[in-house]
């Protein structure tokens, strides 16, 4: 038996319901779209997808056979990212038909990991994702720095000088930071100092005027992701 199964919107020989032929009977499926709205895109016969809108059938066993059309219309894919790391398809404004299945993958640059695809405000954790344009999508792979980046808050990678400090603190780090965030705070834990740090190159160093801060021991806190480091410094 022959079971023929419509999706979409289409005309089928033979057509949608059961057929019964002899065993080893070649049938000839066809598949027209019922109208310019849709469009054909491919038999589904026993798990196997066929694309042809004509193919030849051998009846050896019972056969489900699926018949599959989509709208005719163009969906858009506005794909993106954060951080440093390559996607696929590049990053723009991609236009697809109905139904088209598009994968999509995420590489990460060294000292960065893959976090996160956000695809029409769903999170995927997989670095490759597979969509079926059924509607306008909007992309963003997100990459981190990788967890390593603790490395960074080693005593030998986060520098301070001179110390003690008179009149200026220098604080440099040995490996590139991308954004950072210090605080200098008392000895009573009043915060003194805020500073945001974009883009700091490895070996550059970021001063603080520490000339109007009273003599005593200070702490600053140092902010990189979710990794915090306090050092402690003496102003005299």
């Amino acid at each position: 038996m022959l079971t023929v199964i419509v999706e979409g919107e289409g005309i089928t020989d033979p057509e949608e319901g059961e057929h019964h032929y002899a065993y080893d009977e070649v049938v000839t499926l066809t598949a027209t779209p019922s109208s310019d709205n849709w469009v054909f895109v491919k038999w589904v016969i026993d798990d196997i997808d066929y694309f042809e809108s004509e193919i030849n059938l051998l009846m050896n066993s019972d056969k489900i056979a699926r018949a599959i059309f989509v709208d005719n219309v163009n969906y858009t894919l506005d794909i993106d990212h954060e951080g440093v790391g390559t996607i696929n398809p590049s990053p723009g404004i991609y236009t697809y038909a109905a139904g088209t299945e598009i994968t999509l993958s995420a590489q990460p640059d060294q000292n960065y990991i893959f976090d996160r695809w956000e695809i029409n405000g769903v999170e995927y954790t997989d670095p490759v994702v597979t969509l079926i344009m059924n509607e306008d999508k909007v992309a963003r792979a997100f990459f981190d720095f990788e967890n390593f980046i603790a490395e960074i808050f080693n005593e030998k990678d986060v520098i301070l000088y001179p110390v003690p400090a008179k009149d200026r603190l220098n604080l440099r780090f040995e490996m590139g930071i991308e954004n950072a965030r210090v605080e200098i705070y008392d000895i009573n834990g009043r915060l003194i100092i805020k500073k945001e740090m974009l883009d700091v190159a490895a070996g550059q160093a970021t001063t603080f005027d520490v000339s109007i801060f009273e003599p005593g021991v200070y702490s600053m806190k140092i902010f990189v992701k979710k990794h915090v480091m306090t050092r402690r410094f003496i102003v005299y």
